[in-house]
């Protein structure tokens, strides 16, 4: 009796913690880069070079978390393809 393979379905059924999956490293990389970049723009001044990492940081820290509600937790269909596609346009 070997252990059976768990698939997408059902992980989706058990909803797995968060911080568990690959995607909440990426996502709390992406908060504090965030962080960061808001750090330094009070340190220096605005340029549109400050806005480069502040935004990628924040769609990176977004997008990992629309991913996880997306593809890891039980929810509607239309709210899990609205999730999906919000998070492959955030992650490029």
């Amino acid at each position: 009796m070997g252990l059976s393979p768990v698939t997408l379905s059902d992980a989706k059924q058990e909803s797995i913690p968060f911080f568990e999956l690959s995607l909440s490293i990426l996502s709390s990389i992406g908060l504090c880069l965030t962080g960061v970049s808001i750090w330094a723009i009070f340190i220096t001044r605005f340029t549109p070079l400050h806005a480069v990492p502040l935004f990628v940081s924040a769609a990176c820290a977004v997008a990992n978390g629309l991913h996880y509600y997306a593809f890891y937790t039980p929810s509607p269909e239309k709210q899990e393809a609205a999730a999906g596609v919000f998070a492959d346009i955030f992650c490029g």
